[in-house]
């Protein structure tokens, strides 16, 4: 770039003598020896100390929105181009706005391109690189050398939302200034001074400034123009900004067409021009937080098309009023089966009934908390709809958990009764004053009772149920989940599956697990039959067993399960619905034929589901979608500060809509962290930030990326990590526990890794010790697989 516009410099002069029948100008007589002897005197301990300093804490490089895996190799090549479409308008008003504001030009060219890079990474903190011309200002006749002396070298910027546009630019052209002054350090060097792996490049991107120093007035006084210069050049990074400074800015992105496809860097492209068009138009007091990262269409798409379920307008039912309703329409037909036993509506509700009375003459009120210690069968399906026909709080308590952990539940849940067998009575614990009915010993106490359902005040926005999930802290905490999404979640078996009158659901989850109240809907909410598994662990035989003898026609299965199932052909399976965990492609390839495979996704604080895939097709490349919210539902992928991200971005999953659970109980602290002020919603509105990592696809659906934290499934159960590690130490003999989630490789799932380390003093930690003693804290799913000590 330098040399060639020196090059042609020379070329207009010799022209000019020619004209003028004189001597032409020598050129000038330094060259490669002097910058040599130049860079002899610098004092590289300073540059390193100044670079290490730049560079302190940072230890991960941006991820570049690549299609396809950057090449950290130097085979990578820049060798595609495309233009941002600067408008002479914007590129007026950025020369404008940074005379006015006493910046560089560089200086603002170079803070867009963080912008766009933070907002495409989701990073406060970003490194890319920049190129100097290598040619100091102290060294006399540098300007006017022929040759490659360029240096490339990271510029690190970091983002407030709070910090002003102008102000926080300004101190980004005084650090390049700073800079300035070591950058004859080379980049080998300056990357062995950074916290990164020698393997790591410190960036993958560069943003390259050309302005030609070319004497154009001479030219033109012999008759001669200038029509334009430019340069096509390649680097060995996949992504560079290439930016030319003359009458106007042009602004073009060199990429690796292996690297990019054409669609992604026009989306970059429009990025650049949105940045740069925000931030040209910022008033002194704008600050970072308020640039937008996606235009007013997108916007609008984003949150209103893509990210709004249609309106429910305003249909809230309670559960009990959801299956009130279908029991009036099909009181004689199968409501549900298990084994040999099977249930009518009429029958099932009946009993119901007769066990809510029960609970209303023992003092149970609406609102009151209800405990319901049973495993899966008939009689746990008629205590749960006794509660709901009560107008009491479901509380599942699974009686084989440990009973510490059961004491804990009972305990902070407030139940005032529970409802169990006797059977159970030695499993739960002895210390509680909650009141305990065997409903196995009420039968002459229910038989003199009415089979008519109760009469109760239909409030939707009461509580429906109080599911456990893991907790950082050690002890499971207690989601509140209101009834107003039970009505939207309808929508989904009716419209999205296809459930029907008459139709088989299998009913395959635990009752301390909420995609049960999904299948428990999916069926009696829509005049279907729930196939009610037998209780405990099922092998994948018994499982295709169970499908193949009753005719299943819905079923909801974990991909864990799904990928140990022998090969059958199932005919009567319609919908397979999978979710609470990722589902990966081969899975797809091996179930999505003759059937509808759905992809569900949901946290408990969402009301089971909060989006749902349309049919998954084998032939999709990628990720399989975890889909778009359903009714009275809204799903927003925003940043680290709240602006929702352009599509092909990974961001934050925030859920809002009817379906978002009232709290955690008792923890006033954490319910606050988690639920938040929806800033999209109707006033008052809330949302839950759900920690989960997604992106928008372009057809409008989301990919499930990763987590935000160390919460993971296992078995589609929520699992802190932090909890099963702090269960391990509670032995006496582990000094040291730290527990990961690995993959056991194809069809066997993912399991739980635990490693331990002795405490000082004892002699070694028996794993079988270990492994029970764990087991009397946790339930079986947290207990880990594998123990390394």
């Amino acid at each position: 770039g330098w040399s060639l516009a020196r090059v042609l410099s020379l070329v207009l002069d010799h022209h000019t003598a020619h004209q003028h029948g004189t001597p032409p100008p020598t050129a000038a007589d330094r060259g490669l020896a002097d910058h040599v002897r130049w860079l002899a005197g610098r004092d590289l301990p300073e540059a390193e100390k100044y670079w290490r300093s730049v560079l302190a804490g940072y230890d991960t490089p941006v991820e570049l929105p690549a299609d396809r895996l950057v090449e950290r190799s130097q085979d990578s090549r820049s060798s595609a181009r495309m233009t941002v479409p600067l408008t002479p308008e914007v590129s007026a008003e950025l020369q404008a706005f940074a005379r006015r504001n006493r910046l560089t030009v560089n200086a603002v060219v170079q803070g867009v391109w963080a912008l766009m890079l933070a907002g495409r990474s989701g990073r406060e903190d970003v490194v890319f690189g920049a190129t100097t011309s290598g040619r100091p200002t102290d060294l006399p006749g540098a300007e006017d050398m022929i040759g490659l002396f360029i240096n490339s070298l990271p510029v690190r910027v970091r983002l407030d939302p709070d910090r002003p546009v102008i102000d926080w630019l300004r101190a980004l052209q005084e650090e390049q200034v700073r800079a300035r002054r070591y950058d004859y350090l080379p980049l080998t060097r300056v990357q062995a001074l950074s916290d990164l792996d020698p393997e790591q490049r410190l960036f993958d991107s560069l943003v390259v400034f050309e302005n030609y120093p070319v004497d154009t007035d001479a030219a033109a006084a012999q008759g001669l123009a200038v029509s334009g210069i430019s340069a096509v050049e390649a680097t060995n990074y996949p992504l560079n900004l290439v930016a030319y400074d003359g009458a106007r800015i042009d602004l073009v992105l060199a990429y690796d067409p292996d690297t990019f496809a054409e669609d992604t860097v026009r989306a970059l492209c429009d990025d650049l021009l949105l940045q740069a068009t925000a931030v040209v138009r910022a008033a002194p007091g704008d600050t970072l937080g308020h640039l937008a990262l996606v235009t007013p269409d997108e916007h609008h798409r984003l949150l209103d098309d893509w990210g709004s379920g249609p309106d429910t307008a305003g249909e809230h039912r309670t559960l009990s009023g959801i299956l009130r309703a279908q029991l009036a329409r099909t009181p004689d037909a199968r409501a549900a089966v298990c084994g040999d036993d099977s249930v009518t509506y009429a029958e099932l509700h009946g009993a119901a009934a007769r066990l809510a009375h029960h609970l209303a003459a023992t003092g149970v009120r609406p609102g009151d908390r209800v405990g319901v210690a049973l495993q899966q069968g008939i009689p746990w399906l008629t205590a749960m709809l006794a509660v709901t026909h009560s107008g009491a709080v479901y509380v599942p308590l699974d009686p084989r958990y440990p009973a510490d952990r059961l004491e804990h539940m009972i305990t902070d849940s407030g139940v005032t009764v529970i409802l169990t067998e006797t059977r159970f009575l030695d499993t739960l614990p002895a210390h509680h004053e909650a009141r305990t009915e065997t409903v196995d010993t009420l039968g002459a106490v229910l038989e003199a009772l009415p089979t008519d359902l109760p009469d109760i005040p239909e409030d939707p926005h009461r509580p429906a149920y109080i599911i456990y999930t893991s907790g950082s802290t050690g002890l499971p905490k207690g989601v509140l989940v209101p009834h107003t999404g039970l009505s939207g979640l309808l929508t989904v078996p009716a419209d999205n599956f296809g459930v029907r009158q008459g139709d088989r659901v299998l009913q395959f989850a635990s009752p301390s697990f909420d995609a049960s109240v999904l299948e428990v809907v999916s069926a009696l909410g829509l005049g279907g039959t729930l196939v009610i598994s037998r209780p405990g662990p099922l092998s994948a035989e018994e499982l295709t067993d169970l499908l193949e003898h009753h005719e299943v026609n819905h079923a909801l299965i974990l991909p864990a399960m799904l990928a140990t199932l022998p090969p059958r052909e199932l005919p009567h399976l319609r919908t397979l619905l999978v979710g609470a965990e990722p589902v990966q492609a081969d899975l797809v390839a091996r179930w999505g034929h003759g059937r509808r495979m759905v992809n569900g996704y949901g946290p408990t604080e969402a009301t089971i589901g909060t989006t749902f895939s349309g049919a998954l097709s084998p032939e999709r490349p990628g990720d399989p979608p975890i889909g778009r919210p359903y009714a009275g539902v809204r799903a927003y992928v925003l940043d680290g500060w709240l602006r929702p991200v352009a599509p092909g971005t990974v961001g934050e999953l925030y859920i809002g809509g009817e379906g978002v659970a009232l709290g955690y109980l008792n923890r006033p602290a954490e319910t606050a962290s988690r639920f938040l002020a929806d800033p999209f919603g109707a006033p008052g509105s809330r949302m839950y930030r759900s920690g989960d990592l997604v992106r928008w696809a372009r057809d409008g659906q989301l990919v499930f990326v990763g987590r935000a934290d160390t919460q993971i499934k296992v078995r589609g159960h929520r699992v802190e990590l932090g909890e099963v590690e702090t269960a391990l130490a509670g032995h006496p003999a582990v000094g040291q526990a730290a527990v990961l989630l690995t993959d056991a490789g194809p069809g066997s799932g993912r399991r739980l890794v635990a490693y331990v380390v002795p405490r000082p003093g004892a002699e070694s930690v028996d794993v079988g010790v270990l492994r029970r003693f764990v087991s009397g804290v946790v339930p079986e799913y947290m207990v880990p697989s594998v123990f390394v000590v």
